[in-house]
């Protein structure tokens, strides 16, 4: 896992879909999962930190995970691989989480993903407005993120086993 130390900056590169994936939709056939690789979750938020924290969390509890800059990014991702579930940022530049989570459940055509809303704003509208955008669960940011949170929201969706 990448660390952040000093003014140095991580960055992460990450593909886009190609023409004919971007035209042909994300359906199941289009979509690439590795048969040998552990289940992947997608983290989209345009704070390089944020990434890195809850990616450093999701690893521990055993799953893979890659890493979206912003809603368009994050979307384009979701059209090209089969993830477990996704942890969308609520606001960022180019495309907004629920803006981007609204357009992928039209587009969503099997079983529906479990995509998390990640925000610090907590108001009852922001709440409202993720649930309207097809979001599963809303997961507020604070300065303690902890692994048995997000353990907690994971196993409330059936994602993981508490022992």
């Amino acid at each position: 896992m990448p660390s952040i130390s000093g003014n140095k900056t991580v960055s992460t590169l990450l593909p886009l879909p190609s023409e004919e994936q971007r035209v042909a939709g994300p359906s199941q056939k289009n979509r690439s999962v590795d048969p040998a690789a552990r289940p992947c979750c997608l983290i989209v938020d345009d704070n390089a930190l944020n990434r890195i924290s809850m990616g450093r969390i999701i690893t521990k509890l055993g799953f893979d995970v890659e890493f979206g800059t912003d809603g368009q990014n994050g979307l384009n991702l979701l059209r090209t691989r089969i993830y477990l579930f996704a942890i969308f940022d609520n606001q960022m530049p180019t495309m907004c989480g629920p803006e981007a989570i609204s357009q992928w459940r039209k587009e969503e055509k099997e079983n529906r993903l479990p995509i998390f809303a990640w925000t610090t704003d907590t108001d009852p509208d922001t709440r409202k407005r993720c649930e309207d955008a097809g979001m599963s669960d809303f997961l507020e940011k604070s300065t303690y993120l902890s692994k048995a949170r997000i353990r907690k929201l994971l196993k409330k969706h059936g994602l993981v086993d508490i022992s």
